[in-house]
């Protein structure tokens, strides 16, 4: 028979460490070894505000609450009616079935809708933990629930086509915001394949020794420690240090191979080897010495170095006089007088042994002026290669602007968009490059827009737009 792991949506997010708040080693103090957690004033004001909303729709009035619990019922409670108004189906309802033949899992669903689940969360700040809606219809929960309803098909419901999350924040101003997605089918077999995944997982660290040491084979996620903080994780003073990568790894190792004895006959004949390779007889020659020995590196491919963009400007080089007839003692002088840079004397000197071509010779004083061809300013004959090329400096038409927006996805991510533009003109640069900044920051708009799931004109929280920066 196949074990089977009984779980829930919130135990498989707490054993994943790629949720907000997931990680193996709290997982396997809480879940397994049964250590209590210390009591947190913000899980008995959640549980208090839900008790409140429930009275509400089901009798109207939310009865006693305290005043803390007050004020963010009075801020959620535009949403509670628009909820009510939408219909529901069932509160708080119960959920118990069998993801996979070895996954069963258990739980509450707040609001039972005919189109899909709704949750009520509290957070310290909506703008930073509230999930957009790709991570919302990709989060365990609601992939949990909804493949409970496509399943079970519950009485007067369908296939789950959205998913709700509706929060209100604890901290400060008690801002609230709905957070709806799209749930497709094959985001829900997508989802649903995932968590099966992590709960096999969760089996397999079940088979783990129940001891604080038995945290070790599990992974630590260290961000979520917030040892430093107010609210740091309880099990921080328990949990077992992890050692260095290397040791680790070798310790596992040793431990999984089968590390038996070797048989004394064996180990008799292999010490036995081991002794006569370390007879040396006393009339033995003395080994040769070892010569240091170094392989020839393979030639290094001559690579093209990356182009560079260079603004050239040619200046036009002054003709030169057409030489006259002197004497043999006045060449030089004359040659000098006539033209504006550096010459040299018509014979070429003898290249040095060695020298790669186009390189100066290794000559001094006059020998070396004499390397040089007539005309010559030293540069390997740069004057006479641009000589035919048009002295107009070269200008480019082309403006490019590129802007980045910062999304802010929740969960302690965000997503940077970069969009860019290049574009010809034949105005002023500046108004050209005034309408194509006009033109990025629409298309930037635009892209941040369509990912968020809602339009800037749409009514948006003050936090929630300021968490998107440009």
């Amino acid at each position: 028979m196949t074990d089977i792991i009984k779980t829930s949506a919130s135990a498989i997010e707490s054993f994943d460490d790629s949720s907000p708040f997931g990680c193996q080693r709290r997982w396997f103090f809480k879940s397994v070894l049964k250590v209590p957690e210390p009591p947190r004033d913000n899980l008995t004001l959640g549980t208090n505000l839900h008790s409140a909303v429930e009275n509400f729709l089901i009798k109207g009035a939310p009865g006693e609450m305290t005043p803390e619990v007050q004020r963010l019922f009075h801020a959620i409670k535009a949403e509670v009616i628009r909820v009510r108004d939408e219909g529901f189906i069932a509160l708080e309802h119960p959920i118990d079935f069998m993801m996979a033949d070895d996954v069963r899992i258990i739980g509450r669903i707040d609001v039972l809708r005919k189109n899909g689940p709704l949750d009520w969360k509290t957070s310290s700040d909506v703008g930073k933990y509230a999930p957009t809606p790709y991570k919302l219809a990709r989060s365990t929960q609601m992939v949990t629930y909804a493949e409970w309803q496509d399943k079970m098909a519950f009485a007067g419901t369908s296939s789950p086509s959205q998913v709700t999350h509706v929060y209100v924040q604890t901290k400060g101003t008690p801002v609230t915001q709905r957070i709806d997605a799209m749930m497709t089918p094959t985001l829900l077999t997508e989802g649903t394949s995932r968590v099966i995944n992590i709960a096999r997982e969760m089996k397999e660290a079940l088979s783990l020794p129940n001891t604080p040491e038995g945290a070790n084979d599990l992974r630590p996620d260290r961000s979520k420690c917030r040892g430093n903080t107010k609210m740091p994780c309880p099990y921080i003073n328990i949990c077992p240090v992890e050692k260095a990568a290397m040791s680790s790894a070798l310790e596992r190792l040793k431990a999984r191979l089968n590390t038996a004895p070797m048989p004394p006959a064996q180990k008799a004949v292999v010490d036995a080897v081991k002794a006569t390779q370390a007879i040396v007889p006393p009339d033995a020659p003395a080994p040769a010495p070892v010569e240091k020995f170094m392989a020839v590196p393979p030639p290094r491919s001559e690579s093209v170095p990356p182009k560079k963009e260079h603004k050239l400007v040619i200046q036009e080089v002054a003709p030169e006089p057409t030489p006259e007839v002197l004497p043999a003692s006045s060449a030089s002088a004359a040659t000098a007088d006539a033209s504006p840079v550096t010459t040299a004397a018509t014979t070429e000197a003898k290249r040095g042994p060695g020298r790669p071509p186009g390189a100066k010779n290794k000559a001094k004083g006059p020998s070396a002026a004499e390397a040089l061809p007539p005309g010559s300013t030293g540069t390997g004959g740069i004057a006479e290669a641009v000589a035919g090329i048009s002295g107009d400096p070269l200008t480019f038409r082309t403006v490019t602007v590129t802007m980045t927006g910062k999304l802010n996805m929740g969960h302690f991510q965000s997503m940077d968009i970069c969009v860019s533009q290049t574009a010809d003109y034949r105005c002023d640069p500046e108004t050209a490059f005034i309408r194509v900044t006009d033109v990025v920051k629409k298309q930037l708009d635009a892209a941040l827009e369509s990912i968020a799931g809602r339009t800037v004109q749409a009514p948006v929280p003050a936090d929630v737009l300021n968490s998107t920066k440009r």
